[in-house]
C-alpha cells in the first residue's frame, strides 16, 4: 500500500463528492473551468498546473513499491 502527498480541498467539494459527484467535476466547477478541461485533474487545477495528475500518481505507486525495491536489508520486519 502506498499513497501520494495530500492536499486540502476547497470548502464544499467533499460534500458533493460524497453525494456521488466526481472530484474533477467539483474542482472544475469550483474553479469555473468548463467540463471539457477536466483532463488537468484536481491537482492540476488546484496547483495552477505546477503539479500534474501523472506526477502525483507516480509518487503513490513508488511509495507502494518501497518494500519491494528496498530489498531484504530495508525490511521493516527485520530484527537487529
Amino acid at each position: 500500500m502506498g499513497h501520494g502527498p495530500g492536499f486540502e480541498l476547497p470548502e464544499g467539494v467533499v460534500e458533493q463528492v460524497l453525494r456521488g459527484s466526481s472530484l474533477n467535476r467539483e474542482i472544475s466547477r469550483h474553479a469555473g473551468i468548463p467540463g471539457g478541461e477536466e483532463a488537468l485533474g484536481a491537482i492540476g487545477i488546484l496547483s495552477a498546473g505546477r503539479i500534474d495528475r501523472f506526477s502525483l500518481t507516480r509518487e503513490a505507486v513508488l511509495m507502494a513499491l518501497v518494500p519491494r525495491i528496498g530489498g531484504e536489508r530495508h525490511s521493516p520486519h527485520k530484527q537487529g
